[in-house]
Order: C-alpha cells, then structure tokens, then sequence
C-alpha cells in the first residue's frame, strides 16, 4: 500500500464512536472467558518467535463497512 493509498484509508476511518452502536454491558463470566481466551492466547503466542498483539474489545474498522469490535483478537507480526 502506498503512503498515498494509506492516507485515504487513514481519511476514511470515522474518529468518533456512536453510543448507539454500543454493545449491552456484558457480565463478569463473560469477562472471565474472554480473559481466559486472551491469557490462553498470549500464552500459546509467547512461545513462537512471531511478534504478535493480543487484544481485547478494540474497535477494529474497514472502509465501507460498520465498525465491530471483537471479544478477542491476534494480529501477527506486529513487530
């Protein structure tokens, strides 16, 4: 991707988050598995030589699309 190309996308990303898109508050076994799948995989994870993130409910946006945010997520090679 170009730095001209990038630019546009970086444009196209909304900077502000709509409370009405929010999702209900979820409850503390909810937070426990998610904690659990995010320990789990930074776990699993430390143990490559691949430098990886491991998050958890980041807003995640593609042009085009609704933003959505995942209970978990990994992006690889981070570094």
């Amino acid at each position: 991707m170009s730095e001209e190309e990038r630019q546009r996308v970086v444009d196209s990303l909304p900077s502000h988050f709509e409370p009405a898109r929010a999702r209900p508050p979820q409850g503390d076994a909810h937070t426990e598995e998610v904690y659990g799948a995010w320990t789990a995989l930074r776990r699993y994870f430390s143990r490559t030589r691949r430098s990886i993130y491991v998050g958890t409910n980041l807003p995640v946006h593609y042009p085009g699309e609704p933003m959505f945010s995942p209970d978990v997520m990994a992006a690889l090679d981070t570094g």
